[in-house]
């Protein structure tokens, strides 16, 4: 979820073995408006111009020569270019019972 309830990548969860990345094409500020508001209906994986992939890894290039900030959970990472994957190195999260269930998963691993 990003911005409270505003869903982005619907199948995205803490347990999946993939990342879900979106992808909008084109990044005008209509485009943008545009995406915001199909997000807000629930309805942005069917917008012209978005794709949503899994993948076990991204990289992320700048479009130009300006410098992108990389945020992590809000905060600053970096700078583009930037490489996200997924690790084979385990790290213990505490997860409610209630996600868990919501997932349909035994337990979380």
């Amino acid at each position: 979820m990003y911005g409270g309830r505003m869903v982005l990548t619907p199948d995205a969860h803490l347990l999946a073995q993939d990342l879900q990345v979106l992808q909008v094409l084109g990044a005008s500020r209509s485009r943008i408006v545009g995406c915001l508001m199909a997000a807000a209906l629930r309805c942005l994986p069917r917008w012209p111009g978005v794709s949503l992939d899994r993948r076990r890894s991204v990289r992320l290039v700048p479009a130009g020569t300006d410098a992108i900030p990389v945020q992590l959970d809000g905060e600053s990472a970096g700078w583009l270019p930037a490489h996200v994957s997924l690790s084979n190195r385990s790290c213990t999260l505490l997860v409610p019972p209630p996600y868990v269930r919501r997932l349909g998963t035994a337990r979380a691993e």
